[in-house]
């Protein structure tokens, strides 16, 4: 009968007492004590937030130039497309 790895590594943890929780419980609340910081970091500084979502008002004129330009090209784009009656024919 052929033995797995998995089935070591499950005997020998079943075979302590208390099991996983418990003891990485205890090691999180001493590392919590000593000022560890747990969880995923920030991707962004507080900072980098501040910029992004609140842009100078330099930036925030320069998106609002460009969305009226792409209004206007769309604009343009509608009138070019249209046909007029005498060319419907051909």
């Amino acid at each position: 009968m052929r033995v797995r790895r998995v089935d070591i590594v499950t005997g020998i943890v079943s075979g302590k007492p208390g099991g996983i929780r418990p003891r990485t419980g205890e090691g999180r609340t001493r590392a919590v004590a000593r000022g560890v910081k747990m969880g995923r970091p920030p991707k962004l500084t507080p900072r980098q937030g501040q910029r992004i979502f609140m842009p100078s008002p330099k930036v925030a004129e320069r998106v609002r130039l460009d969305i009226r330009a792409q209004e206007h090209t769309k604009r343009q784009k509608k009138q070019n497309n249209r046909w007029h009656v005498t060319s419907a024919g051909r």
